[in-house]
């Protein structure tokens, strides 16, 4: 579930990831939802959860 909490790009200090970039990320979390079969009820919801966290934090960053 760690791996729905950050970006699949690594950062370094000089490189700073875009909104769009994130939002590309996101996108990519909720094709990948369910795949696999993984199927699991609970690990589907709670990567659910996560996914709209994150488009919350970049709503509230663009809102700035």
């Amino acid at each position: 579930m760690s791996s729905l909490l950050r970006s699949s790009r690594p950062t370094t200090s000089l490189q700073v990831e875009t909104a769009a970039q994130r939002l590309h990320d996101l996108a990519r979390q909720v094709e990948r939802l369910g795949v696999g079969g993984r199927t699991d009820p609970e690990t589907i919801v709670l990567g659910k959860l996560t996914i709209a966290r994150d488009l919350r934090r970049i709503a509230k960053e663009l809102d700035r």
